[in-house]
């Protein structure tokens, strides 16, 4: 499969390899899921009174469906639009699909990877300058104008893990890995530096962006317990919480800026660990905690949706189902749902949330559609080895990515429109699972060096 690929290089690179193959560090913004990160946490809980999260008025203007400060039109983190991560965007797909330009990058791309993209058009793209090894560890940042046109080049120091972030202010925001340091670093548009913070603990994965602009990481070390670490807008600590269990899942943001995380509770089994989703309040107290299951593989999720409700897909019946569950936003359980579609492989999966509650799940030979009330509206074939990504458009479509890019119509599943060119024409070993949804065109990029739009001409 392309993501256990790519994703097992750069976690072999990084030294980061823990339980799973599958590492964080790298995304796609149409719908794909990374594995939960295998790592936990540090010692001691710590609160750093000196450091306290700025206020809502100083984080920016908040907007639009998002509930974070993010710059308007560019949510993230990106992997998702917006840490709710229901993978729901505020652009629309192209009314047409012509490629519009490509250009040659001065280091391997990723096509399960996002690429980033400005109101103004520019895109940035995370590259591998060493084009002679067979890894793919992105340390370069490249920005490409509308047209084709390479606008600048920064070579960073350590791998850029994770897709970078837009923040309220216009900051380009990412972590760095250079181990045994991450540091989180904040560009302008045009590449230079605006701050930087550095910290000894295991940063990982992508975080979760509060409403007054703190971020949100998960500390994890190799089957030791994780915990969330807060930073405030400008990098500075402000909390670490108690232990919340063993490899967490990616952080999402409910609609009452809590923080969720699904992770491993209490001794491992052969049919699975007990798995739970735990609730953070915003000064890192815990909320709730909710058991999902008692034996089971945790495959995605959190997400969540737009009444507060979070979605979590897991295996479970010793990895013979995929099931959907779903929690009010108390914490109390509303739905737990067979999907019909039996697990397959490394747990290739997208989930993705509609305005009306509707759920996406892609789990082994099926896209399948669960409205809010928990039955299932349609089911599609996709391929059990291949990254489907998923997302929501503004017209409430959903756009699917593999192999091809598809528009359906939420309550059919109908396919409105497809685009199949380069550079998936004729391409018959593996699927572009990445696209990001600029206004009214595609992004992509290949398993060389290239990125490319597509849209209307």
């Amino acid at each position: 499969m392309i993501r256990a690929r790519a994703t097992l290089w750069l976690c072999l690179a990084l030294g980061a390899c823990g339980r799973s193959e599958l590492d964080t560090s790298t995304y796609e913004l149409i719908g794909g899921r990374a594995q939960p990160p295998r790592d936990a946490g540090t010692d001691g809980p710590a609160r750093d009174a000196s450091a306290d999260a700025t206020s809502p008025d100083d984080a920016g203007v908040v907007t639009g469906r998002c509930p974070a400060a993010l710059l308007e039109g560019s949510p993230a983190p990106i992997s998702a639009y917006c840490p709710t991560r229901a993978h729901e965007s505020s652009r629309s797909a192209p009314s047409a699909t012509e490629l519009l330009w490509s250009v040659q990058l001065s280091g391997k791309t990723n096509p399960d990877d996002a690429v980033i993209i400005a109101p103004s058009g520019r895109a940035f793209v995370r590259v591998d300058p060493d084009t002679d090894d067979s890894a793919w560890i992105p340390t370069r940042l490249v920005a490409v104008d509308p047209g084709g046109v390479v606008a600048f080049e920064r070579d960073l120091a350590g791998a850029l893990a994770g897709t970078p972030w837009l923040d309220a202010d216009g900051a380009l925001v990412t972590l760095i890995v250079k181990a045994p340091k991450r540091t989180v670093l904040a560009l302008d548009l045009q590449g230079e530096t605006l701050r930087e913070a550095t910290f000894e603990e295991p940063l990982r994965g992508q975080p979760a962006v509060g409403p007054d602009g703190a971020t949100y990481f998960s500390l994890a070390l190799s089957g030791e317990p994780a915990r969330v670490l807060k930073l405030s807008r400008l990098g500075e600590r402000v909390w670490t919480s108690a232990p919340i269990g063993r490899y967490p899942g990616e952080l999402a943001l409910d609609r009452a800026g809590r923080v969720l995380v699904a992770t491993h509770q209490g001794a491992p089994t052969s049919a699975g660990d007990e798995l739970a989703v735990t609730a953070l309040e915003p000064d890192g107290s815990v909320a709730w905690q909710t058991s999902l299951t008692e034996q089971g593989q945790l495959i995605d999720g959190p997400s969540v949706g737009p009444d507060g409700a979070s979605y979590t897909v897991v295996w479970t019946a010793q990895s013979t189902k995929t099931t959907l569950v779903v929690l009010e936003p108390t914490g109390a359980v509303r739905h737990v749902i067979d999907t019909k579609a039996k697990p397959w492989g490394g747990g290739v999966t997208g989930l993705a949330i509609g305005g009306d509650g509707a759920a996406y799940v892609k789990a082994g030979e099926a896209l399948t559609a669960i409205d809010a009330t928990g039955a299932i509206r349609w089911s599609r074939y996709a391929h059990p080895n291949v990254l489907m990504g998923c997302t929501i458009d503004a017209s409430g479509a959903v756009i699917v990515s593999s192999g091809k890019v598809e528009v359906l119509d939420a309550l059919t599943g109908a396919v409105l429109s497809t685009y199949a060119g380069p550079p998936m024409q004729g391409n018959t070993t593996y699927a572009v699972g990445g696209v990001t949804l600029g206004e009214g065109v595609y992004y992509f990029t290949d398993f060389g060096q290239k990125l490319y739009a597509v849209g209307a001409p």
